[in-house]
Parts: structure tokens; sequence; C-alpha cells
């Protein structure tokens, strides 16, 4: 019966594999939105993205110098220098028509538009200006700092492929081919529930016995980082009423409830899921996070985070991440950068479980923190990042090589 989940305790512990799968398989896409280019950082685009222009659109110089036909430089030197006629100046944004003779060279500037028979541009640096004539001492070869049509992007061009996740310099790239509005996928909102009645906001003194709310700045700053918006719905005390309605009430794409996730007689939250929808994960063979569960409420998916902070870190950024990347139609991922190194001690684990060990690492050496301890929050901010350690090993020996998640 339904009122019975909690004190049936962990019947049936997933591993990580088994509830990304889960996740994989029962999460919705975002629907598609049009915004402008210059909003899209982080989007996925939901379109290819084909250029229907040149980039550049003409031929400029990439120096400060002399446009010129490069046969004419050819054999100077500070020995054998040769002159040249210039017979104007190209500015940037201007489009002179200038048309050179025999011997003939016009100055330019980085950027402009090169005289249509001109074929290289010689860096001033190689020239004496002498009234309107020039010496050179150096030769450039035919294309040598121009800049061709088209050099950059090609017409017709794909660019950027659909399921593309936007960066920085790809805002750059859509600005110079002028892809002002662009389909993406909506990025996926998060609603956030920080319940227990000893939880006490941050503004408000705490009594004894109280803990302050840690776990939403937190998870926000969290989200913020990744590029998402998480909306904090506030602390609610361990009533099942209460917490139902909050719960009912969300109208995010993902529901976050921290606190009372686990087996004890006060743990309601996977009582409230099973009741108002569907309770598919409770108990996860990982370290920390193992009372983690994972539940579906039309369709939305509710994550049951621990009330530790550091187990509440880590199963954000394993499970809710890789969720948010997912509805993108992105492949789930953890968002941190890996390196390898070498163990400074052993690490000892427990077969069928994986372990996130919080580590120091410096100079290729990884130091190790600690595995247990969820509720010991500095140990996220001494450490540099994590490793994990395999469900099918009882630990790691020391000297083991292995890739480290860091923490930036």
């Amino acid at each position: 019966m339904k009122n019975d989940i909690r004190m049936r305790g962990f019947v049936k512990r997933h591993d990580i594999d088994q509830v990304l799968d889960i996740l994989k398989k029962r999460l919705g896409k975002t629907d598609k939105i049009k915004i402008n280019f210059g909003d899209s950082f982080g989007f996925v685009l939901a379109e290819d993205i084909v250029s229907d222009i040149n980039v550049p659109s003409f031929r400029k110089s990439t120096m400060d110098g002399y446009a010129l036909r490069a046969k004419y430089t050819f054999g100077a030197s500070l020995t054998n220098m040769l002159e040249l006629k210039m017979i104007g100046t190209q500015h940037v944004g201007e489009n002179k028509d200038f048309v050179l003779g025999d011997n003939e060279c016009v100055r330019i500037k980085t950027g402009a538009s090169i005289p249509k028979n001109a074929d290289a541009v010689l860096m001033a640096e190689y020239t004496e200006k002498i009234k309107n004539r020039i010496k050179i001492t150096g030769s450039v070869s035919p294309g040598k700092n121009v800049s061709q049509i088209g050099e950059d992007v090609k017409k017709g061009e794909k660019i950027f492929k659909k399921y593309h996740r936007i960066r920085p310099q790809d805002i750059g790239v859509l600005a110079s081919i002028r892809e002002n509005k662009i389909d993406v996928y909506r990025k996926p909102t998060i609603a956030l529930i920080v319940t227990g009645d000893e939880i006490v906001d941050l503004n408000k003194k705490p009594e004894k016995g109280k803990i302050v709310d840690s776990i939403s700045p937190m998870l926000k700053a969290l989200a913020k980082k990744y590029g998402y918006e998480l909306k904090f719905k506030g602390i609610l005390k361990d009533s099942k009423k209460i917490i139902k309605e909050k719960i009912t009430e969300c109208n995010e794409d993902i529901i976050l409830v921290t606190g009372a996730t686990s087996v004890g007689e006060t743990d309601i939250i996977p009582y409230i899921v099973s009741e108002i929808g569907e309770l598919i994960v409770h108990g996860i063979t990982m370290r920390p996070g193992s009372p983690m569960g994972l539940g579906f409420i039309k369709n939305k998916p509710i994550f049951l985070l621990p009330g530790h902070p550091v187990a509440a870190m880590i199963c954000f950024d394993r499970f809710v991440y890789s969720a948010l990347l997912i509805m993108q139609n992105l492949k789930p991922d953890l968002p941190y950068k890996k390196v390898k190194g070498i163990l400074t001690r052993k690490v000892a684990s427990a077969l069928g479980r994986t372990d996130f060990a919080r580590v120091k690492f410096a100079n290729g050496k990884i130091q190790p923190i600690r595995i247990s301890g969820s509720s010991i929050l500095t140990t996220m901010t001494k450490s540099d990042g994590f490793i994990i350690i395999d469900k099918n090993t009882e630990g790691l020996d020391e000297e083991s090589k292995v890739e480290v998640y860091l923490y930036e």
C-alpha cells in the first residue's frame, strides 16, 4: 500500500546508470521557441543554421600597409629597394574604386576593401614613404595578407547543426552571418522546496536545535552557473498537507524537494510523491546521496534530494543536471572538466556502491579528503574536485591513475 512506502525502507536500490536510463526514457523535451541570437548563450539549437551570405562579402586587408600587385615586390630587399607610386588611401568602410597601374599601390587599413586588381598587401613595416611614393624593402606572394570572399563562411555552408549548444564565440558567428532570430529549445525551469522543522531562513536567528538553510542558496547558485532558472518555493514544515499543496502548485518543468527523503518516521516525501504521482526510485547505490529518490507527477520529474548539503549538491550535479540536458536533446553528463592524476594514498570503498570522493589536486597528485560526511559542507570548499570510485571495485590503490572532476 502507498502509505507503507517510507517504512518499507529501501526495498530496491537503483544504481546510477539505471536512474539515468529512466530519465532518458521518461523525460519529455522542452518546446521550441524563437529568440534573438544575442540572447542565445547556453541554448540548444532546434534547427540547422545555414549561411545565406559569404563572410567576408568582399576581399579585405588583414594588415595595415599597401595593397598592390605582388609581382612588383619580387626581389625587394634592404640592399635592393624598389619604388612604387601611391595613388590613394582606402579606409575601413570606404569603397573607392581604385584600379592599379604598373608599379602602383594604395595605402590601406586593416579590414578595408582591397582594390579589384590588387592581389596582396605589403606590411607598412617593409616600406618607407616619401611624399606620394614608397620604397619597399621586402616582397610578398600573391594572396598574402588578404582575406578572400567567403574565407570565413561560404554562402550555403552549414555553420551549426541542430542540437548544438550555443557558446559565446558562436554568437559572434551568428552576428557575422546576420542570423538575427533562431529556433532553440526552451531551457527547463526548476522549482525547489526545502523541508524540515529544524530548517530556518538565514535571516532568522537559529534557536538551539535549528539549522540555517544552506541548500537553497547553494542549489540556486549551481543552477545559475549552468544557465538555468531556479525558483525557490520556501522552507516548509514537515506537514504532509502543506508539502503536498506546495508540490501540486509548482508549474516548473522540474521539481526538487530536499529533506525527509529517507526511511524514518518523519521522512514523508516518498509517501507524498507515491500518493500524488509515481515514486520510481527510492534509494541509490552511491555515497553520498543514497537516500535520493525520483518520481513523476503528471509526467514531470520530481527529485527527492537528501537534506545534507554535500549529498544534495552531488545528486544535483549527477541527476538534475543530466535531466536538464536530456530535456534539451543533449547527452547527460557531469558539468565538470576532467583531468588525470595519481592517488597519494589508498581509498577504500564497497562493492556494489559508487563513491564520490572529495579530493585535493595539485601538480598531478590526488589527495583524498573523505568519502563520507555528507553534512560537512566545508569539505566541498576545501576540495578541488572529486573522483568516482566504480561500484565494481572495493576501492583504489595508492599510485592509481584516475580522473578528477574539477570544481571551477
